[in-house]
């Protein structure tokens, strides 16, 4: 009788302890939901206050706080998890508490302190953020997502069918009541900038595909995603973004002929499909912009403009800044016109900006210059405002130095080897995502806007592969 006793009151105190376990991943889960879709959200918010004019309170009220407010939770609950023993600590979270130390390191030595924790005005990416960032991963990782990832994933797109639904409103609408932040040919919806808006859709696009390609259900609002995001890719006219896209692509086509050769011609199909939409959007959008609306584009703010001058100085024939000036109201100088155009000049080219971060890592190597102080040291060698690398990597190893860029790249090496051996449908989806947006990092910079979206896939990815059985995507 003594030990039945004993078995039941085992079983009960698990029964509580699994009770208890289960409030608190609920909990972790609301807050994941919470900031996916308060970013975007507040976003609109600080839009009217630009449209009255004051865009002070546009740069202060940033999402970043509720970005950080959120984490303080994330923070009580991943306490309790280790000490409950609910958790285990593995050597992902090892090198997260590294990266963490490295960076709180950097931000002791930083030139501005209040900088380095609160990060730049709009950017708001210090040593605040980069906390919140860890915690995202530690709290994914964590989570039993069984029933989860798919509405974490499924809320991404939708978010991104609102984001796609708003950059087609900017560039074609002229209503005097869409607030724009950038040229009316260039659209970044609730990102506040196109680059964002590109990475963002790029990411949206290879899960949208991926999900098409492998789940059971909702394939024709998948594929109708993954074109949409595809398109609203291009409307941010941004280069880079696409770049990606194209590799993740290439990787998907890769895993369904390795893994599934009966999809082989469905994942063609859209893969081809997608090709047709970028290609027909990326000179049909100038053509109506410049022929149709007759509202001047600038050169190299388009995508049709970087892949006429890539192939350009192969044949030795250069586009020149005349067409682009065709439908301006005023007649510029032509001495003057490359005053106008000042994203894609020497000064603010990538090489240069890569030339200058050599030297900030060269002074600051071991701890970096502190998170967001990168523009105070950029200033030391050169005149003009630079503040990011436009490297991701490039970034790290120089506001953090050294030790964070190991550190930084043990997380992104673990996570690729844990999703490159997974068998499970939702990692191996996250995954390709993953490995798109590191590739798209060698030419881009993290926000706020995107990258905490690229940090919870990344925690799908941890998450997913703890079951390493082939598992249907809905059950």
């Amino acid at each position: 009788m003594g030990k039945k006793k004993n078995k039941q009151n085992k079983e009960e105190k698990q029964k509580i302890k699994e009770l208890k376990r289960n409030k608190i991943d609920k909990l972790n889960f609301a807050v994941i939901m919470f900031i996916m879709i308060a970013l975007p959200s507040w976003q609109l918010v600080r839009m009217q206050f630009a449209g009255m004019g004051n865009y002070e309170l546009y740069d202060k009220l940033h999402a970043g706080y509720f970005l950080w407010g959120a984490s303080i939770i994330l923070l009580i609950t991943y306490i309790i998890n280790i000490v409950k023993k609910r958790i285990k600590i593995d050597k992902i979270d090892i090198f997260i508490y590294l990266f963490i130390f490295s960076a709180f390191i950097s931000t002791l030595l930083a030139s501005d302190l209040k900088l380095a924790i609160l990060g730049i005005t709009d950017r708001y990416e210090g040593i605040l953020s980069l906390i919140s960032y860890a915690l995202i991963i530690l709290t994914v990782k964590n989570l039993p997502l069984k029933n989860r990832y798919v509405t974490i994933i499924n809320t991404f797109i939708t978010l991104g069918v609102i984001q796609a639904v708003i950059a087609i409103i900017q560039c074609f609408s002229t209503s005097e009541y869409v607030l724009r932040f950038s040229y009316v040919f260039m659209a970044n919806s609730l990102c506040g900038n196109p680059n964002y808006l590109g990475s963002y859709m790029m990411i949206n696009a290879i899960i949208a595909m991926g999900m098409y390609l492998l789940s059971e259900k909702y394939n024709k609002i998948y594929f109708f995603c993954t074109l949409l995001f595809v398109f609203s890719l291009i409307l941010a006219q941004s280069s880079t973004p696409l770049l990606g896209l194209a590799f993740g692509i290439l990787f998907i086509l890769i895993y369904i002929f390795k893994n599934y050769k009966d999809k082989i011609k469905k994942a063609i199909f859209i893969a081809g499909l997608s090709t047709i939409v970028a290609v027909v959007s990326i000179y049909g959008t100038v053509y109506l912009y410049t022929d149709v609306f007759k509202i001047p584009v600038y050169k190299n703010y388009t995508i049709k403009s970087d892949i006429t001058q890539f192939f350009g100085k192969f044949i030795g024939k250069e586009e020149t800044n005349d067409d682009y000036y065709k439908n301006m109201e005023e007649d510029i100088p032509i001495e003057e016109r490359d005053n106008y155009i000042t994203d894609q000049t020497f000064y603010a080219s990538r090489f240069y900006i890569w030339n200058i971060s050599s030297k900030i890592i060269q002074k600051h190597f071991f701890f970096g210059c502190g998170p967001d102080n990168y523009a105070l040291n950029f200033k030391e060698y050169s005149p003009i405002y630079v503040d990011r690398a436009h490297n991701i990597y490039i970034h790290i190893f120089a506001t953090l130095g050294l030790f964070g860029f190991i550190s930084y790249m043990a997380i992104m090496i673990a996570t690729f080897t844990k999703g490159l051996f997974s068998n499970n449908k939702i990692a191996k989806i996250c995954f390709i995502a993953f490995i798109t947006y590191l590739i798209h990092a060698f030419f881009s910079v993290n926000v706020i806007e995107v990258v905490t979206y690229f940090y919870i896939i990344l925690g799908i990815v941890l998450a997913s592969c703890k079951n390493s059985k082939e598992e249907r995507i809905y059950d």
